[in-house]
């Protein structure tokens, strides 16, 4: 575990202290909770993000789903067929 100083506003600091002795724990431990919540939340808004930047960026293909994964298989099995014979032993 690292040791960090940090300034807060009167009003976070106050607050936190107040929760931190509601629940009993000491107000270190208030902000590395309140430090987890935030970089969950932060991770979950990029993937939310990086989703919904994806979204729909299959959607200008004319060849159907079944015959894209048939295609793709067809050529994963001639380049396992091909590296097979290809190889001088």
């Amino acid at each position: 575990m690292h040791r960090t100083q940090i300034y807060l506003p009167q009003e976070a600091y106050e607050s936190l202290v107040e929760l931190s002795q509601r629940q009993g724990i000491t107000l270190a431990e208030s902000i590395r909770r309140a430090v987890q919540i935030y970089l969950r939340q932060t991770h979950a808004d990029a993937l939310s993000q990086a989703l919904e930047t994806s979204f729909g960026a299959w959607g200008g293909r004319s060849e159907a789903t079944e015959d894209l994964v048939k295609n793709m298989r067809q050529e994963w099995s001639e380049r396992e067929l091909r590296g097979r014979y290809n190889h001088s032993d």
